[in-house]
């Protein structure tokens, strides 16, 4: 490679790594409730509302960044619940219903059934799954590092004793009891109408409501233009900043594939 040419890539990404660790929000930068949003470090005047029957919330996974966020759709004042995994390996998408329950998807919910009591368990409709009353039930879909599904919305429309949604950690899923037992031995998170799961892997905690990022972005760290991580489409990343512009600077080409200003071959 010119050695000009690597300087001046050394030089782009040095800046713009720079300004992301100066930002206060870096811990949040990702996918979460929802793509074009952001954490913010401080709130007031919110609420710290859990699922109930009959509202819609809505689950985000972020492998990469280790987070795992639920939050209540359409409720821009209420908390979102956060979880910090460091090792997603054995993890799997998970429906806990204690004393049964039915909910509604929002996507099909074939992600979901891939290990269940088909005594208690059934999926009668392409979104909707049921859990027989007066049964513990463990409903355990997809395993995360091997889904396609890292975001989904949930509707409980039926609730037995107690029901949550959110993430399990198995090591040996032909092992599980689905029906009894000590549910605290292979949970991971689990976000519910009786707050949430905290063994063994991960911990649930309220953070501020999400905020929107500037319209330019789709992932960020702030609500302004120059905080952005990720564009939509017709932006860019720019070299040596984290701003999203329609125009890249001399010796970058657009990528319209990764939306980033790439810089072209030093020849």
């Amino acid at each position: 490679m010119h050695f000009r040419y690597l300087l001046r890539l050394l030089y782009s990404r040095q800046v713009l790594i720079t300004s992301l660790l100066s930002n206060d929000y870096l811990f949040f930068v990702g996918i979460c409730c929802g793509i074009g949003k952001y954490i913010p470090a401080t709130c007031s005047g919110v609420t710290e509302d859990l699922p109930k029957v009959g509202e819609t919330w809505q689950i985000d996974i972020d492998v990469t960044s280790g987070h795992v966020t639920w939050f209540k759709v359409n409720s821009p004042l209420n908390k979102v619940l956060l979880s910090r995994i460091s090792d997603f390996s054995n993890m799997y998408h998970i429906v806990v219903a204690v004393g049964g329950g039915t909910f509604d998807l929002n996507i099909d919910n074939n992600f979901m059934n891939f290990k269940n009591n088909p005594s208690y368990v059934n999926f009668p409709s392409r979104m909707n799954v049921n859990a027989a009353t007066g049964v513990n039930s463990r409903i355990i879909g997809e395993k995360i590092t091997s889904t396609s599904v890292t975001s989904y919305q949930i509707t409980f429309t039926v609730v037995g004793n107690w029901i949550c949604f959110g993430l399990t950690e198995i090591s040996d899923i032909n092992s599980v009891n689905l029906n009894s037992g000590d549910y605290s031995s292979d949970w991971g998170t689990c976000a519910g109408n009786a707050y949430g799961s905290m063994h063994p892997n991960g911990l649930i905690d309220f953070v501020c409501p999400c905020k929107p990022c500037d319209a330019q972005c789709t992932k960020c760290s702030g609500p302004s233009e120059n905080e952005c991580s990720a564009c939509n489409p017709g932006f860019y990343l720019q070299p040596t900043s984290t701003s999203c512009l329609n125009t890249c600077p001399t010796g970058h080409w657009k990528d319209d594939t990764n939306h980033i200003c790439a810089e072209c071959h030093f020849a």
